[in-house]
């Protein structure tokens, strides 16, 4: 789904801004990542899509999307 965005629709680290290259994240792309949260046994997990900062389930089974890395908490 293309909404016409020219860069990642997040926030910049403070919150009080748009992200740009470099502000807590490098090498964010307009697409489709992967979220740890699964459903229906385990069958089904979130993407998260930062082309319109919209989220949808996908069967776990389809490919072609990336994996966001993130560190849990101390």
């Amino acid at each position: 789904m293309d909404f016409g965005f020219s860069s990642p629709s997040l926030s910049n680290a403070d919150g009080t801004g748009p992200w740009m290259e470099g502000d807590a994240f490098s090498g964010v792309r307009l697409a489709g990542y992967w979220s740890s949260t699964t459903f229906v046994d385990s069958h089904f997990a979130f993407v998260v899509y930062t082309d319109g900062s919209y989220t949808t389930f996908i069967a776990k089974q389809s490919d072609g999307y990336m994996v966001w890395p993130v560190r849990g908490g101390p």
